[in-house]
């Protein structure tokens, strides 16, 4: 199976296709740019799962103290 950044040919969406075609016609500082904002945006998410396991962490505390209790 042929592989294309990291993913399958096989399961691109019309969007990613859009894309590609695109990146092609950018300049080299708008590329730049548009990686940047990929790599914020993964980092976005990562700090969001971390938000949403903290809060889950404090929620098993509290229930594992009240059954101490």
């Amino acid at each position: 199976m042929d592989k294309f950044e990291g993913g399958s040919i096989r399961h691109m969406g019309p969007a990613k296709w859009a894309e590609m075609f695109a990146w092609e016609s950018f300049d080299d500082e708008t590329k730049k740019k548009l990686i940047l904002r990929k790599i914020d945006e993964r980092i976005m998410r990562k700090e969001s799962k971390i938000e949403s396991l903290k809060y889950k962490v404090e929620t098993l505390k509290m229930m594992k103290q009240a059954l101490q209790k």
